[in-house]
């Protein structure tokens, strides 16, 4: 009986509690302790959640931001958010993402309008634009991504408002006929508008100064006192190649007449005497050949030799060419 005893003593110190816990909760179970400290693992679609919101970060961050990548970002972060209660940080995240992708497309809208509303000199649909966005309520961050286009836009539509509020036949009645006097104060200009520089472009190169003289002003100041001829009523039409006319009308194309009444009244006169003597040459021409002369083309009618023009081009751009 004593070694009975003996032996059950031994066996109570071989079984641990752990053991005892094992048998409890059944062979083969992990223990909180084996499961360790974090509890339970994240569900694979909350994982797949995370990772869509770390490609939207990703495309609201790069630069530049582009507005095809982030809708797509956004979509694709709604899809897996589905059946997903969001935390409030990431319903906060998606609202920032939908306004920046909104801002973006105001954006490019405006721009497009900007662009159509300098080649068609109309400010209607730009008007209603930027009435529009700026009645919206966007963020602080939105408004100044919209900031640069939104400023353009402005001084389009206030151009425009000074231009349609000049009344051009009283302008007209005001400014006289170009006459030296008004080639004179051209020529005192020291850095004129590039409207007012295209426009004495025009009229040099009807006068027979070939376009690479005009590129730079310093060089057409002392070529105004050549063209008061023009203004003494020495102008005549057949003189002038059809084709020289045809690149002059093609120099004063982008200018607005109305703007040019608002500079001077020596820029208008000229501007004004120069469209005139462009649509004289055309009917003295019937028409014919009336294409805008290349460069090249220029250098042959106005005779302009190799080493004026390899001259020109070394000053203005420093290109070295040999003749």
């Amino acid at each position: 009986s004593s070694q009975l005893l003996l032996l059950i003593l031994r066996s109570r110190k071989r079984f641990r509690p752990s053991d005892r816990l094992g048998l409890l909760v059944g062979r083969g179970q992990p223990t909180a302790k084996q499961q360790g400290a974090g509890g339970s693992k994240t569900s694979p679609r909350r994982e797949q959640l995370k990772l869509r919101f770390a490609e939207l970060d990703s495309a609201l961050l790069a630069k530049p931001r582009n507005a095809d990548r982030i809708g797509d970002a956004i979509s694709e972060t709604e899809a897996a958010a589905e059946r997903i209660m969001l935390k409030e940080r990431e319903v906060k995240k998606l609202k920032e993402a939908k306004l920046t992708l909104h801002a973006l497309e105001q954006r490019k809208i405006l721009r497009s309008a900007i662009s159509r509303s300098k080649k068609y000199r109309s400010v209607g649909r730009l008007t209603q634009l930027v009435e529009q966005v700026k009645s919206e309520s966007l963020t602080d961050n939105q408004r100044l991504m919209l900031r640069s286009e939104l400023e353009e836009a402005d001084e389009l539509i206030e151009r425009e408002r000074k231009l349609n509020s000049v009344d051009m036949q009283k302008k007209q009645q005001q400014q006289s006929m170009m006459t030296a006097r008004s080639l004179l104060e051209l020529r005192a200009y020291q850095r004129p508008v590039e409207s007012v520089h295209k426009t004495v472009r025009a009229l040099l190169l009807l006068a027979g100064n070939y376009e690479k003289r005009t590129r730079k002003w310093k060089r057409c100041q002392p070529l105004l006192k050549g063209v008061e001829r023009l203004a003494n009523g020495g102008f005549d039409a057949t003189s002038v190649d059809p084709r020289i006319a045809a690149r002059s009308q093609q120099i004063l194309s982008g200018i607005d007449r109305r703007e040019m009444a608002l500079q001077s009244p020596a820029a208008f006169a000229v501007f004004d005497w120069t469209v005139e003597a462009v649509k004289s040459i055309k009917e003295a021409n019937d028409g014919e050949n009336f294409k805008p002369a290349s460069i090249g083309l220029q250098r042959r009618i106005l005779h302009v030799s190799k080493e004026e023009d390899a001259m020109l081009d070394f000053e203005d751009f420093g290109i070295k060419r040999r003749v």
